[in-house]
């Protein structure tokens, strides 16, 4: 959503380009602590979606 708002705003030229850099470095830094949220939420969970693999 982050995202998808910076779009639009800089698309209608609401931000001036030094703040472009700025906005760009905090959306993706939200991306990354919500994909280390995922990932640790996931381990604490045991990875229930992955496929166990078969011993032989």
């Amino acid at each position: 959503k982050c995202s998808h708002t910076f779009n639009l705003l800089d698309a209608r030229g609401a931000i001036s380009v030094t703040e472009r850099t700025g906005f760009i470095a905090r959306v993706r830094n939200l991306a990354r602590l919500c994909a280390q949220a995922y990932l640790e939420q996931r381990e604490a969970m045991g990875y229930p979606l992955l496929k166990k693999k078969e011993v032989s």
